[in-house]
């Protein structure tokens, strides 16, 4: 009678263990792929930016040469971001770019194609207009 209680503790510890050893690798699996995506999106962001900018009028000489994106972006509904524009004068500049989800609820978006809206403001580019 004891040994069978002692083999049906053990049995119970040995599942308790997989299922958390799981658990653990379904979050480290989660974090890395939500990091990848994470990645992907700050380098879709500059690039929409670098097109907002070469379509404005009255703003020439100028690259994106970096983005400070949140990583709250895949909880918030909007974000500012710092975009770090370098001019052909070897001037620097930052301005701020909101970055809105579209249909999206922003934390599942980890597992589906972000989309979302860039917006920069008239005094943010009247900053890079000269």
């Amino acid at each position: 009678m004891a040994v069978q209680l002692a083999d049906e503790e053990r049995s119970k510890e040995t599942i308790i263990k997989n299922l958390l050893g799981y658990g653990v690798a379904a979050l480290v699996l989660v974090a890395v792929f939500g990091g990848y995506q994470y990645y992907e999106l700050r380098g879709s962001v500059q690039d929409t930016v670098q097109e907002i900018l070469t379509e404005y009028p009255g703003v020439t000489g100028v690259t994106v040469d970096g983005i400070n994106l949140p990583i709250s972006v895949i909880f918030a509904n909007k974000v500012t971001a710092d975009v770090f524009i370098q001019r052909d004068n070897d001037d620097v500049a930052i301005i701020e770019a909101s970055i809105i989800p579209k249909d999206a609820i922003p934390i599942l978006s980890i597992f589906t194609d972000f989309e979302f809206y860039a917006e920069i403001s008239g005094s943010e580019m009247f900053k890079l207009v000269n």
